[in-house]
């Protein structure tokens, strides 16, 4: 994918003009005398001064620290944007910062000299030249990157991958699956707003306390990719009867410990689990049939419905003020949408979906 670059110069120059007025004295029969020493040590001085500015290793700490809050900032404000637009019925568009290149250049310039005509006084100046030049290359996802990118159903192999990296259970099976066994998932599709059947709220609650309770494993088989779902047998007799309604929802066979995990509507044989995953694209449609819009807007058809009330899976706030102490905040259509940064759940659903790559 070709990138685009964009670079910025900043230059300063600087020109401290340090003077000694001539001290004249009589010696000897009229020999003058100057205090040169003086002069160079000025020089040599303001030299030293100005090169106490930090440069090459000294630099990389503070500027590390600057580009990754604002990439990392400008990636949480384009997917809010992006969650946005599809509310409206706009298109999403995805702007990656592919590098970042950062250098520097110092220049010094020492002048010293004597004026001998009309009178002998010395004169000295010290200055330089500073370019801090960032680079910056983008890449837009258009075409077929787009299409591999957002289209594409997520793999199960994927979601044990974010489980294992501490993911609950319950935010990470709402967000990325529409069904579950035939269980299906609350679905958002322009005016086709439909709630989740109550079977799949029962089963992602069950496997979150099943995880909390470290009584699930789950593993991929590197060759084939299988995902296989491991229940551990325990002495708890309530974890014991939240596995067996959870087998029994499922429609699993009650003895087994362990079963496979495949993409698809339903299971093929005995055992399996069934994941109909869902694309990037479609949970950012999910997401954002829970934004906050305005009713006329709806009403005159600029937006589509949403859920409401508790069956929103993230809050997603609006208004026409900028709003103070939020997690990421927008400006849209003459409004600004935003996240509290008091709303733990919210900010956990979000960056969960940050978590997932694009491009």
């Amino acid at each position: 994918m070709a990138g685009i670059s964009a670079g910025s110069v900043r230059e300063t120059e600087w020109n401290p003009i340090f003077r000694i007025e001539t001290v004249n004295a009589k010696i000897n029969g009229g020999v003058h005398m100057t205090r040169l020493s003086q002069i160079v040590s000025s020089v040599l001085l303001a030299a030293l001064l100005a090169g106490c500015t930090s440069f090459g290793a000294g630099t990389i700490t503070g500027d590390k620290e600057d580009f990754t809050d604002s990439i990392a900032e400008s990636i949480k404000m384009q997917m809010l944007r992006n969650i946005v637009k599809l509310r409206y019925g706009d298109m999403p568009f995805f702007l990656d910062v592919k590098s970042v290149i950062k250098s520097y250049s110092l220049e010094y310039r020492l002048n010293a000299g004597v004026d001998i005509y009309p009178d002998f006084e010395p004169n000295a100046s010290v200055g330089g030249t500073y370019a801090d030049k960032p680079t910056i290359s983008y890449a837009p996802l258009v075409g077929n990157d787009f299409a591999d990118s957002i289209m594409k159903p997520i793999t199960p192999a994927y979601i044990v991958q974010l489980l294992q990296a501490g993911g609950r259970a319950e935010t990470i099976f709402r967000l990325l699956c529409e069904e579950i066994n035939g269980i299906s998932n609350r679905r958002a599709r322009g005016e086709n707003i439909r709630a989740a059947d109550e079977d799949f709220d029962r089963v992602v609650r069950l496997l979150q306390k099943n995880q909390d309770g470290g009584y699930i494993d789950l593993q991929v088989r590197s060759k084939e990719e299988d995902v296989l779902l491991m229940i551990t047998q325990t002495e708890d007799s309530q974890a014991n009867a939240d596995v067996a309604e959870l087998k029994r929802l499922l429609g699993l066979p009650p003895d087994q410990d362990s079963y496979r995990m495949i993409y698809g509507l339903l299971p093929g044989e005995s055992g399996e689990i069934a994941l109909l995953t869902r694309s990037m694209y479609s949970i950012l449609l999910d997401i954002a049939a829970d934004v906050d819009i305005p009713g006329e807007d709806i009403e005159n058809g600029r937006a589509t419905p949403g859920f409401e009330g508790s069956k929103t899976i993230i809050a997603v706030r609006s208004g026409k003020r900028e709003p103070e102490d939020v997690f990421i905040a927008i400006p849209y259509r003459d409004r600004w949408f935003w996240i509290d940064d008091t709303d733990i759940a919210s900010k956990q659903v979000f960056s969960s979906v940050l978590t997932i790559p694009v491009g």
